[in-house]
């Protein structure tokens, strides 16, 4: 009976998990589709944005902008030029796109900057300084004759920018105008220093063998920049160094080792001063006596003492 029993509970469950198999199956619920990333936004809107953002009257915003627009890279200089160009742009944002633009390397402005060369509007220093700073940074030989013009300008900051400018850009053909500069040995004012180390630093980054007659004048110079208060001979030999490619040792380590490098330029100048290549004279050969009562030489070809009858 027990045998009966079990045989039979053994057929009902085969039954039950054969219908459990043949039942029909749900189908999988399919994965959630990721949610769609929100659309980009609009980055000329972000420019923008900074963009005004430079003529805030809050330093640390203006600064932020600023920065942002450096980050921000190549996209950033179209709008910026437009804004440059714009009248209405605030002084202090068209200095801070001038020196933004000169950052970026913005081959694409130079001919937006010319025209700020001579922008009358200040904001640290003129505008004008700023553009020509720019420039300076941009390698295009077409700012060279505008930069020239500027160093005739009374603003000193202009004249300071258009300075470097021209060495930054290895300006050979300006140099004539850069040894004016230098050609006194009175400087009253600080600015007139200031000017001077400057233009001293352009010279040497043309390698304008002709101002070295100027330039050595410095070797020993105790005056001093304007702000940084590096000594005339720092530039003056620093300069040499380049135009020359010599090297007479350290200026920066201990002081007795400055003096024996102004010396050692000292010594080399006075060996050098009458090379016509460095804007020297050269002393006229002595002329021998006359050997054996014989007459000194003249000039010329001279006619034979007895002509041929």
């Amino acid at each position: 009976m027990l045998r009966h029993t079990v045989f039979a509970f053994l057929i009902s469950t085969c039954l039950a998990l054969s219908a459990w198999a043949q039942a029909p199956v749900d189908p999988p619920k399919p994965e959630e589709a990721p949610a769609p990333a929100p659309p980009p936004v609009e980055i000329g809107k972000v420019i923008e944005g900074y963009i005004a953002n430079l003529s805030s009257s809050d330093p640390i915003l203006a600064t932020e902008a600023y920065d942002a627009l450096r980050e921000i890279g190549s996209p950033a200089v179209l709008p910026l030029a437009t804004k440059l160009q714009a009248k209405e742009t605030s002084a202090d944002a068209r200095y801070m796109i001038c020196d933004l633009l000169g950052e970026l390397r913005a081959a694409t402005a130079v001919q937006v900057l010319l025209p700020i060369l001579k922008d009358p509007q200040e904001h640290v220093s003129s505008v004008a300084s700023a553009a020509a700073r720019a420039l300076g940074l941009l390698g295009d030989a077409s700012a060279i004759e505008p930069l020239r013009e500027a160093l005739k300008s009374a603003d000193m900051e202009l004249q300071y920018e258009a300075i470097r400018a021209l060495g930054n850009l290895r300006a050979v053909a300006a140099a004539p105008d850069l040894r004016k500069l230098v050609a006194s040995e009175n400087k009253p004012t600080a600015y007139e220093r200031y000017l001077s180390c400057a233009t001293v630093e352009a010279l040497g980054r043309m390698k304008d063998k002709a101002s070295v007659k100027e330039i050595a004048k410095w070797i020993k110079s105790p005056d001093t920049e304007r702000g940084t208060e590096t000594s005339f001979s720092h530039y003056a030999i620093r300069a040499l160094e380049s135009i020359t490619d010599q090297n007479f040792g350290s200026l920066t380590t201990s002081n007795d080792d400055r003096a024996k490098t102004e010396d050692a330029w000292a010594k080399w100048w006075e060996e050098n001063k009458t090379k016509k290549e460095y804007g020297g004279v050269e002393e006229p050969k002595p002329v021998e006596p006359p050997k054996d009562g014989a007459e000194p030489p003249k000039d010329g070809p001279q006619p034979p003492k007895d002509p041929p009858k």
